[in-house]
């Protein structure tokens, strides 16, 4: 892939993403309690292992700002906290159902989004 990343994925609370990934916009989507969220492509994929889905490696998920006042279209700060989401029948144990356009939708993890790659590797906040 050519195009330049969007912006960065990282995590303070969680190992899985530890190490910066890449994050590439897909589409605009829209939830009737959550408001607008964003399909984007992320580089590296998770790996099964990781989020013990099926064996198969997910690149494409669902990101909600986790707090009240925070937006995607514009990322209003950065770093922007977010959940991560993978379609529901991924991941059923789950306790947050977001419901979008594409269907419903579960978060995993809790990350924020960074403006660059070196912010994310810091975790500068």
């Amino acid at each position: 892939m050519n195009k330049k990343p969007d912006f960065y994925m990282s995590s303070v609370d969680y190992e899985l993403l530890a190490e910066p990934r890449r994050c590439y916009e897909i589409k605009r989507i829209s939830s009737k309690s959550w408001g607008d969220l964003m399909l984007i492509r992320i580089d590296p994929p998770f790996e099964e292992t990781q989020i013990r889905g099926p064996e198969k490696k997910i690149a494409e998920i669902i990101i909600a700002p986790r707090h009240v006042g925070e937006t995607l279209y514009p990322i209003s700060n950065w770093p922007l906290f977010v959940h991560v989401c993978l379609p529901a029948e991924l991941r059923k144990e789950s306790q947050w159902v977001i419901d979008t356009e594409l269907g419903p939708f579960q978060s995993i993890v809790w990350a924020e989004l960074y403006a660059s790659e070196e912010a994310a590797r810091n975790k500068k906040m």
